[in-house]
């Protein structure tokens, strides 16, 4: 969006990526439901879901290019453990670096729309690392998990341009500055906490879907009638020939 022309971007309507918003409760219960579940193999989460110490969850693909060497590495040295998820991708080289580091717990399959509930409301840290990039994008599996009210930390790369460093989320460049913002996530866990679930509020499927039919009614001619499912507002001024992007 910052490379829009200023004359372009009267034309344009950038429409956030939605958020989840988990409801769930302490985060000791949430710790206590995962201990119950199961893997589809039949081992009990239980035997090795680190519940007394704190934990960072890698939520998204499993992809060569996430630096999983650096991450574990990192974790280590802050001293907490971390768990990965993900579909394993077979055509790349890097499952030995997600090995390296202390016992990390690694999910190499897709997890169900309530295990990912889980994992993200019972870990202290939403971790992310993306290798950057040229072109512009945004991350779903950051959206997916935000809601969980826990701190989110991901490096600056434009794959994360749309949550603000400090308002939203810390961030970080090269592993040293992750060690340090782990540290500070973990000490300041409420606050960065409350940063990203407002964050996500802000950003629900709710509102998000209520800005896509305001873009889509300003887009019909004649407009399409609001049958009252969606209640429209003016709080957001559309361009008369928008673009969504």
């Amino acid at each position: 969006y910052d490379i829009i022309s200023a004359s372009t971007k009267k034309e344009v309507v950038l429409i956030p990526h939605g958020s989840k918003i988990m409801l769930g409760g302490p985060q000791h219960m949430i710790s206590n439901l995962l201990k119950l579940h199961s893997e589809p193999n039949g081992h009990a989460i239980k035997e090795y879901f680190p519940i007394d110490e704190p934990r960072a969850f890698m939520f998204g693909f499993q992809s060569d290019n996430k630096n999983y060497a650096m991450v574990t590495q990192a974790c280590e040295k802050a001293g907490i453990k971390l768990i990965i998820s993900g579909a394993v991708n077979d055509h790349v080289n890097y499952k030995g670096n997600i090995g390296c580091g202390r016992d990390n717990i690694v999910l190499g399959r897709f997890l169900s729309e309530t295990e990912v509930d889980l994992y993200a409301m019972a870990s202290d840290i939403l971790l992310f690392n993306t290798n950057p990039l040229e072109h512009y994008s945004c991350s779903g599996a950051l959206h997916r998990v935000i809601g969980a009210g826990r701190p989110v930390i991901c490096n600056r790369a434009k794959h994360y341009s749309d949550i603000v460093e400090d308002e939203d989320c810390l961030k970080y460049d090269g592993q040293e500055e992750l060690e340090q913002k782990i540290v500070e996530a973990l000490e300041k866990k409420e606050e960065f906490g409350k940063k990203a679930l407002e964050y996500a509020e802000k950003t629900s499927w709710d509102i998000v879907a209520k800005k896509h039919m305001e873009m889509y009614q300003k887009c019909q001619s004649p407009p399409i009638r609001n049958r009252g499912h969606v209640p429209l507002s003016t709080e957001y001024p559309l361009p008369l020939h928008p673009t969504v992007i």
